[in-house]
């Protein structure tokens, strides 16, 4: 995995260990982010004098964080994903399914694969330059030749 950037390797990884709650980790985003408006008589008044950030201000920006709008493109980009592997190659989807959404065991996954660990690290390359084509493509990663 030469050609991808370890920080872009694990953005992936972790995407799609939590591909089944990445809804989830984006609202408890937006509810740590809300949690942390502070709302005191003295900015409440300041706003009155469109001097401050009102209360809406505060929660538009927090809509517009971009650590939230980059997981709900990765949500919409993840769905689009798995159909696609799955039309192109077969294996590589039950790969993707057993080692990242059902989190099976490396050794257990090699036990499916008859002991082949090249096919291990063949379908895992496939699934991962697959993803990361559909990321570039929606903007994630900077574009660039993946040999």
């Amino acid at each position: 995995m030469e050609e991808i950037a370890q920080d872009e390797y694990r953005e992936m990884e972790f995407i799609l260990y939590n591909c089944r709650n990445l809804d989830k980790v984006i609202d408890t985003m937006k509810d740590s982010y809300y949690d942390n408006i502070k709302v005191t008589s003295n900015s409440w008044y300041r706003s009155l004098q469109e001097e401050g950030n009102t209360l809406e201000d505060q929660v538009a920006k927090a809509l517009d964080n971009t650590s939230v709008i980059r997981l709900q493109k990765w949500n919409k980009i993840i769905q689009d994903y798995f159909i696609e592997l799955k039309k192109q190659s077969i294996d590589a989807y039950h790969f993707v399914i057993d080692r990242y959404v059902d989190k099976l065991d490396y050794r257990i996954i090699l036990v499916k694969l008859d002991g082949n660990r090249s096919k291990f690290r063949d379908l895992k390359e496939e699934s991962l330059k697959l993803l990361f084509s559909f990321a570039v493509n929606q903007g994630l990663f900077s574009s660039r030749v993946i040999a």
